[in-house]
């Protein structure tokens, strides 16, 4: 989620064990925009388009830039961002903004997400992998050294067992969303006068109350959602 501070957080610590394992380690990335969070699903689709464009080197320079200016992932920073990009056209990533081209493939990682256990009971992000064993939020250095440390002492067979026990502990969840419009948003309706702040805040709320399970899921939605 390229919106969420504490996916920023954990950039440091994965650049720290890139540097610390070199070759050792192998960093891939799933897209989990959370529903609370209205600027990180164009921020995926952009991110996805630049790599269409340049590749891997020109997705995590993209990566880079976004998580360094969370503060402007409107549509307009994004395009901004991409400029600054080698071998990356601007225009076309404004047109895949419009079009949403890529926005089958966050679904797609979505739902590998779900599989993966790491949304089991809900969003959590940042949500990593470790040879099949979840860290769930940004944790410290050393839990990710530990983890590492681990997984390189594991046979083949080991590790394929903990990927297993992994799915068997986080089992697949239902993907259900709350809509919360703001005038202006893509697909809001006519009749929606909050502004983006008050959504954003709105959203929020609910997520905080989903989380400490004061409100069903069902009354969220007649409640909240629009």
């Amino acid at each position: 989620d390229f919106q969420f501070p504490f996916c920023a957080r954990l950039v440091q610590t994965l650049k720290e064990l890139e540097e610390a394992y070199g070759e050792l380690v192998r960093v891939q990335w799933r897209n989990c925009p959370l529903p609370m969070h209205p600027d990180a699903l164009p921020a995926a689709e952009a991110a996805l388009e630049v790599k269409a464009q340049g590749g891997d080197p020109a997705f995590w320079a993209y990566h880079d830039t976004l998580f360094a200016h969370q503060d402007a992932l409107d549509a307009e920073s994004l395009v901004k961002h991409a400029a600054a990009i080698p071998g990356v056209d601007a225009q076309k990533l404004r047109a895949a903004l419009a079009d949403h081209r890529h926005v089958a493939t966050v679904q797609n990682d979505l739902r590998g997400v779900i599989d993966s256990g790491a949304a089991s009971g809900g969003f959590g992000t940042p949500a990593t992998f470790v040879n099949g064993r979840l860290i769930s939020g940004a944790q410290p250095y050393a839990v990710f050294e530990d983890a590492v440390e681990r997984g390189l002492q594991e046979s083949p067979e080991a590790r394929a067992q903990a990927l297993e026990k992994s799915r068997a502990a986080y089992p697949m969840i239902t993907l259900r969303h709350v809509l919360v419009q703001y005038q202006g948003a893509r697909g809001a309706e006519a009749n929606i006068t909050r502004t983006k702040e008050e959504a954003q805040a709105r959203a929020s709320e609910l997520h905080q109350k989903l989380m400490a399970k004061q409100v069903s899921f069902d009354d969220a939605v007649k409640s909240y959602s629009d």
